[in-house]
């Protein structure tokens, strides 16, 4: 009787744009769909099993194939012969609740049409989902996950891999999770037949030595298995075609299994589906552990390597929210539109981030081709989302260009709650020499005069005006002109003398809203800051408590950047990065904090106060806070502008966030529509370095607190950025530890595949209320 059953999981991992151009993957993978059926109709009933890893390929197999090549793949799909899993790609963090929903949505609604229920997900070469992913699955009938971690640069969560665990859901559900070996294990050990002979050709002597190699190392793994208490007769290994991503499927496999069985009595090998595997372990009789919690990705920092583009992503993301709610039954926006755009929030937000050689051939021809078509995928999803609410607005009357046109504007809040902001009204430049004569701002309801304020732009005149929007309510605003007043602007107030120095104190009493060269305050929030070290108070004005920690070591909203040198002229970008293991910098790394060097009030109006800060920090040419501040809303706007110099060694530059809500503090993120704190809400074993957010973050203590909006970077760090021994949820050193808080603005670290240059242009906003 057998000791041993080893389970080979037969697929191709789906990997776009790592190894060739994205649409010779497509190509390829559609091609072995075509070649899975072959084999599964020759050899099925010898025990050949195909898993389709992801349902992009098939959605493009499907459309390319003739009557006849679909029905034959159906046929073996309902005979379990070929498998369907619920995944749509593998997936970095960065696709919201919405986006997930579609990609699982495709695969099972695909099922159902032929009468097979997909009720599991298998990915490769990632190792973590948030938390909200579970849900997910869970909403979309999807009872399994297969988890084939990569642990370069990254880590299996519990301390182990090779086990399952029940993983609840926040609203309490559960899905079955194996948290499984690398995707190319079964490669690994050596049971691929010929792998390294082009022809295909076999000789006795070859396969008799294959096998003898394979037992050999197999032995190895379970042996290994054995001494950590692994508590299963069976083990599943995933097994590719050849030992590369976007493999073929090889019908070979069952061939070598067959020899395999005949020789060795201990260890059987069996090719199975992924409902197969999953059927099995549910019989076990083996007690599961079960977890609830974020399961952060180690490999959630590639989108801070294309920085602008991402930004793109993620606004045409929100776009998408709002699409949703402004026309929820796609009169407008018609479904094939509305595919069109998740299809290119999916593909940029594919886990895959360049060429593989993009690091150490950052000139490749080749290698920048495949990166521009990713970024094009942001871009496009841009231009679309942007186009699509244009022609809802258009169906609720919004009106191009014409001579006389009314100066009268809507604003719709789609949302469920009510909203308390600033409507922003533009004129343009020919507009602004009319307005100039003197206004005034009109609420198209009651008619009153609303409170406004005005600021030049390059295209003409930019008004705002406070205004608050009830859930899915509508408001309208006019602007009528009105003569001005002859009366002297400058007024008899104490004012700066020559031009932008404000060098006399005033006591803050005189003005809730103000901003002078050491500080900028309103009714609601106070900021000072000092030469060289920055900004050192941000306070409630209401409370009168600190927004700040009282030990943040650095200013808030301070710079900080590193970069790990080269350090000998024999050493490669390439090489220098492969010490780093899982810190996101070298053991060499050199680090700098910004030093403030000049602030000016740049702003003084009756609904807000704006204030420049401008720093020095090495990697920047130059490097600017826009503080704002409002009379109406306790909030603080930060806009980061810098100019960020290009250098091929590994980099980082990331935001202090000193925030803290006093004694008692709690941080808590809100990632993949759930809500969770970190260091607490995570599965044992995992990050907690850095997360992915896509909304931002909060910080309480249950009385009161302080939210932070990050709209345009994603990426926030938790500890302070150092090279060390990492730390992992549920280890008692993360006791001791202190819970830093950065915004992670860009990094180029990874040595294959990350883009290599981050010079150029930037400005990411953030939101403190």
């Amino acid at each position: 009787m057998a000791k041993w059953t080893v389970f080979l999981l037969h697929h191709s991992h789906t990997d776009i744009g790592y190894t060739e151009r994205q649409e010779r993957i497509r190509r390829w993978q559609i091609d072995f769909i075509r070649q899975a059926i072959d084999a599964g109709e020759t050899q099925g009933e010898k025990g050949f099993r195909w898993i389709c890893e992801t349902f992009w390929p098939v959605e493009g197999f499907l459309a390319a194939a003739d009557r006849s090549l679909r029905e034959r793949f159906i046929a073996l799909v309902k005979r379990g012969v070929i498998d369907l899993s619920a995944s749509y790609l593998n997936m970095s963090e960065l696709a919201g609740r919405q986006l997930q929903y579609e990609m699982i949505r495709r695969s099972v609604e695909f099922g159902k049409t032929i009468g097979v229920p997909v009720r599991s997900a298998l990915t490769a070469d990632i190792n973590g989902y948030g938390w909200g992913d579970s849900e997910v699955l869970a909403e979309c009938g999807v009872e399994n996950l297969f988890s084939c971690v990569h642990t370069h640069h990254g880590l299996f969560p519990l301390y182990r891999k090779q086990i399952p665990f029940w993983w609840t859901t926040p609203s309490g559900k559960k899905v079955l999770v194996w948290n499984g070996d690398h995707y190319m294990t079964g490669n690994f050990v050596g049971l691929t037949p010929n792998p390294d002979n082009p022809e295909g050709t076999v000789s006795a002597s070859s396969v008799q030595h294959q096998l003898a190699v394979g037992r050999e190392r197999l032995q190895v793994y379970l042996t290994a298995l054995d001494k950590e208490g692994y508590p299963y007769d069976f083990v599943p290994l995933m097994i590719s075609g050849l030992f590369t991503d976007n493999a073929p499927p090889n019908p070979q496999i069952t061939d070598l299994i067959e020899l395999w069985n005949e020789q060795c009595s201990d260890i059987q090998l069996r090719m199975v589906s992924l409902t197969e595997f999953f059927a099995h372990l549910r019989q076990s009789s083996v007690s599961i552990p079960e977890y609830g919690g974020d399961w952060p990705d180690w490999w959630s920092d590639g989108p801070a390597s294309t920085p602008m583009h991402t930004q793109q992503f993620l606004e045409a993301q929100r776009w998408l929210v709002a699409i949703k709610r402004l026309d929820p039954e796609s009169n407008i926006v018609d479904a094939k539109r509305r595919r069109s755009l998740y299809d290119d929030l999916l593909l940029y937000a594919e886990h895959t981030w360049g060429y593989q050689a993009s690091v150490s051939e950052p000139w490749d021809p080749f290698g920048q081709s495949l990166l521009t078509r990713k970024l094009c995928h942001a871009a496009a999803a841009h231009r679309n989302a942007s186009d699509a609410l244009d022609d809802i607005l258009a169906a609720e009357g919004d009106q191009t260009l014409r001579v006389r046109r009314p100066c009268r504007f809507a604003f719709a809040n789609p949302a469920a709650t009510a909203h308390h902001d600033f409507g922003v009204l533009y004129l343009e430049r020919w507009e602004k020499a009319w307005a100039e004569k003197g206004f005034v701002v009109i609420d198209g309801g009651n008619r009153a005069v609303l409170p406004h304020q005005t600021r030049d732009t390059p295209r003409g005149l930019e008004i705002t005006v406070p205004l608050e929007i009830a859930a899915q309510g509508e408001r309208v605003v006019e602007i009528q002109q009105q003569t001005s007043s002859t009366e002297d602007k400058q007024g008899n107030v104490l004012a700066s003398g020559v031009p932008r120095i404000h060098d006399v104190v005033r006591s803050r009493r005189d003005s809730s809203l103000g901003a002078r060269s050491c500080a900028l305050w309103s009714p609601f929030v106070e900021v000072g800051w000092d030469m060289g070290t920055g900004i050192h108070t941000i306070i409630d004005r209401k409370t009168g408590k600190s927004m700040l920690s009282s030990e943040f070591g650095r200013s808030a909203l301070t710079p900080v950047y590193d970069v790990t040198p080269i350090e000998s002229a024999s050493s490669s970008a390439m090489e220098s990065r492969l010490a780093f293991g899982r810190n996101r910098q070298g053991p060499n790394a050199v680090q700098a904090t910004g030093r403030l060097v000049q602030a000016e009030p740049t702003v003084q109006g009756p609904e807000y106060a704006q204030a420049a800060l401008n720093y020095e920090i090495t990697g920047c040419e130059t490097f600017q806070l826009l503080l704002k501040v409002f009379r109406q809303l306790p909030r603080l706007e930060v806009r980061v502008r810098f100019h960020k110099k290009s250098r091929r060694e590994a980099e980082n530059l990331y935001l202090h966030l000193p925030f803290s809500a006093g004694v008692d503090s709690e941080l808590w993120v809100k990632k993949g529509g759930a809500v969770l704190r970190p260091w607490v809400d995570q599965l044992p074993g995992t990050l907690v370095d850095f997360l992915c957010v896509l909304d931002g973050v909060c910080l309480t203590n249950g009385h009161h607190g302080l939210v932070v909006a990050m709209p345009d970077t994603p990426l926030i760090r938790l500890r302070d950025p150092s090279f060390e021994d990492r730390i992992l949820h549920g280890d008692e050193e993360l006791r001791l530890a202190d819970q830093r808080l950065y915004a992670w603005l860009m990094t180029n670290y990874w040595e294959t595949n990350f883009y290599a240059e981050l010079g150029g242009f930037y400005e990411f906003r953030y939101i403190v209320q």
